[in-house]
């Protein structure tokens, strides 16, 4: 039972620091995974009995430790530790003799101070030198077995000749005795033999053990370790010898502690990200952020026209392409021509951030050469440092601290704001480099203050340097990063839009104002497929797809908006009369495709049923789990997360759905889905 207290006080732990919704994952810590020490070492029992050179060595008194560490803070970790191992003890008295074999095992929690802020990890999250003191409380199992008798049976009898005999001494003469020898086989349990009259008393105590030691990580991941540790147990019949006995059996007052010390492996797993599974829409937890009052406002405006409940779209949430969808025509041409469309809103988010990245690079460049002015300075004074010196690189300390506290606050509402906005990013590495500078830059601060001569100035102006060079590196590779999101979520917003328009335009029921805000918003579309083709963000199978939506009607479009410029005296009758004929042609087009596309589909079916399993194998769960994550193309309710992919995690989502019986979606719908996450013709 101690034992799986103590492994779910730890898998709780581990868990708190995991979920997605903590308080870690919002700050967007990266979250510690433990370290897993397994050791090798010996005991010393501060025992009643001593061990004397005629039992075993000492050096068989050895035990295995596995101890599993997790940081709860910077300067705290959390241990368990297990630990097995065997004590012995030898002594005569007298015609008496004591010995016993003592089997332990122990399981304990501790706190540990690991020395911060003395002693810190890199930017990379390593650290070669570990040390940590600490208490803990816990439990100790022990059984105590004696070499009481030979191996036929025969009790040990010590007479005063200093030899062992099956006889008692004095019952027997010494010629007629039997003579025996120790097999120091320990086969007699010493609480069942009940020598001092005490029965069956505990072999369960508590246990407080004083720990200390020092962690070696040589690589990344793989390191040394040696712990050493003094347990104070609560019994003094680990050796089944105690103040309770009487004669030679008489022990002292006092428990049997124990001191243990090992040298082992240690598994370093490092960091992680907080868990990105998807979540059902009416799980997510929204959070409400400065920047999107004002699209928010708008879009509870729009929703009061259409006569829309507050409960359908929060205050706080940008509505889904689904939702959306639920409005009017008129509303969802508006919606995909406007800003507050979701993946519209994330473009914007992203494209801030990359200028505050940019920013932020240009304001560290600046500051390293007011730093380089100060090197070059304190180069040429000798003797003590000057107060001018030293009030420029505080100063220079000051702004640096002021751009990378901007800099993490922009960083962590960027994130903040990815369940309204649907962001994908993971600016983690950033905020921790960030934290890791103004660590550096608080210390030496300090050695600015405490600078004595013109050599102090300068290695403290270098060491600004060194700082402001890695910070700039890291910024611009995540500056790197940043681009290439914003050209995945411009793709993203583009096709969002496609998928309203082409919604809309499979409607029947447009009026003549619907019609030409469609083509309009066709000709928008179009210009915004160029750029995205010309600056080579789409892939072949993008291109081809978004080309072949948006040529449909797209020239005739253009005539009949140029017919109406032209000729202004036409008749409002004839207008209508003409983008009725286009409507029809539109739809009569779109239920021509359709039907070609169901005939298609059907006769797919059919050949794949024919072709057998070999044609058409149906994915396994490894499959899906090993297939990378897809653009939504035209299954956005399949996008659970509303990230604009479809990840292994989103299949199988659905998948599990349908064999639970709770699947909103048909098996035809989930089919469709599978095949094209797998690209099959």
């Amino acid at each position: 039972n101690s034992i799986l207290i103590s492994l779910l006080c730890l898998a709780t732990l581990v868990h708190g620091q995991n979920k997605p919704d903590s308080s870690l994952a919002k700050d967007n810590v990266m979250i510690p995974l433990p370290t897993i020490n397994l050791n090798f070492g010996f005991n010393h029992l501060m025992s009643d009995i001593l061990l004397s050179k005629e039992g075993p060595s000492p050096f068989l008194q050895f035990g295995y430790q596995l101890s599993i560490t997790q940081r709860a803070a910077k300067f705290l970790n959390i241990t368990l530790d297990l630990y097995t191992s065997t004590v012995f003890g030898e002594e005569q008295r007298n015609q008496t003799n004591l010995n016993f074999r003592t089997s332990i095992f122990s399981q304990h929690l501790n706190v540990e101070y690991n020395f911060y802020p003395l002693l810190k990890p890199d930017v990379t999250g390593r650290q070669l030198i570990r040390p940590y003191v600490g208490v803990g409380i816990g439990a100790i199992f022990f059984r105590s077995k004696g070499d009481l008798k030979d191996a036929s049976g025969s009790e040990y009898q010590f007479w005063e000749d200093g030899f062992i005999y099956a006889e008692a001494e004095g019952s027997v003469t010494q010629s007629e005795a039997t003579r025996l020898t120790r097999d120091f086989e320990y086969e007699t349990d010493l609480r069942d033999a009940n020598l001092d009259g005490l029965s069956k008393y505990p072999q369960t105590a508590f246990s407080l053990p004083i720990n200390a030691g020092i962690r070696f990580q040589i690589t990344k991941n793989i390191g040394v370790n040696t712990a050493f540790a003094y347990a104070l147990n609560f019994s003094d019949m680990l050796d089944n010898v105690s103040e309770s006995g009487s004669g030679d059996r008489l022990g002292l007052a006092g428990n049997d502690n124990h001191l243990y010390g090992s040298i082992g492996l240690s598994v370093f797993l490092g960091t992680t990200k907080p868990s990105s599974k998807p979540k059902k829409p009416e799980e997510e937890l929204l959070a409400a952020t400065e920047t999107n009052e004002d699209s928010n406002s708008s879009l509870n405006e729009t929703d009061s026209k259409n006569g829309k409940e507050e409960s359908d779209v929060g205050p706080n949430e940008l509505p889904s392409l689904d939702k959306i969808k639920e409005r009017p025509v008129a509303d969802i041409i508006d919606q995909a021509a406007s800003a507050t469309l979701a993946s519209s809103r994330k473009v914007e988010l992203s494209q801030n951030q990359s200028q505050r990245l940019i920013k932020s690079v240009e304001e560290t460049q600046g500051n390293s050469q007011l730093v380089e002015q100060v090197l070059n300075e304190a180069k040429q004074l000798t003797g003590k440092a000057t107060s001018i010196e030293k009030a420029k690189l505080a100063n220079a300390i000051e702004l640096q601290t002021a751009t990378l506290t901007g800099l993490k606050e922009t960083s962590i509402g960027y994130k903040s704001q990815s369940p309204i906005a649907a962001v994908d990013t993971d600016n983690s590495t950033l905020i921790e480099s960030i934290d890791l500078r103004l660590d550096q830059l608080d210390v030496i601060n300090k050695h600015v203050k405490n600078a004595k001569t013109s050599e102090d100035l300068v290695n403290v102006a270098t060491s600004i340097k060194e700082i402001n060079g890695a910070l700039v590196a890291t910024i611009q590779e995540e500056t790197k990063l940043q681009d290439a999101r914003i050209t995945e979520q411009k793709v993203q917003a583009f096709e969002d839009k496609l998928s309203l328009f082409e919604f809309v335009n499979d409607s029947e029921d447009l009026t003549q104002e619907d019609s030409k805000n469609l083509n309009s918003l066709k000709q928008n579309l179009a210009a915004e497929y160029e750029e995205l083709a010309t600056a080579g963000s789409l892939n072949e199978n993008q291109a081809k797809s978004f080309n072949e939506i948006l040529s449909s009607g797209l020239e005739q479009a253009s005539v009949a908006n140029s017919d109406v410029n032209t000729n202004q005296t036409t008749s409002s009758a004839t207008t209508e009369k003409e983008n009725d004929n286009n409507s029809e042609e539109v739809l009569s087009s779109n239920q021509e495709s359709s039907s070609n596309s169901e005939t298609e589909l059907n006769e797919q079916n059919t050949s794949n049923t024919q072709r057998g399993t070999d044609a058409k194998k149906t994915p396994s769960i490894a499959d899906i789990e090993n297939t990378p994550p897809k653009k939504t193309g035209g299954f956005h309710w399949a996008d659970v997360n509303e990230n604009g992919w479809i990840s292994p995690d989103e299949v199988l989502h659905f998948i599990d759905l349908l064999f639970d019986g709770e699947a909103v979606p048909s098996v035809e719908d989930i089919q469709n889905l599978i095949d094209y996450y797998f690209d099959q013709e």
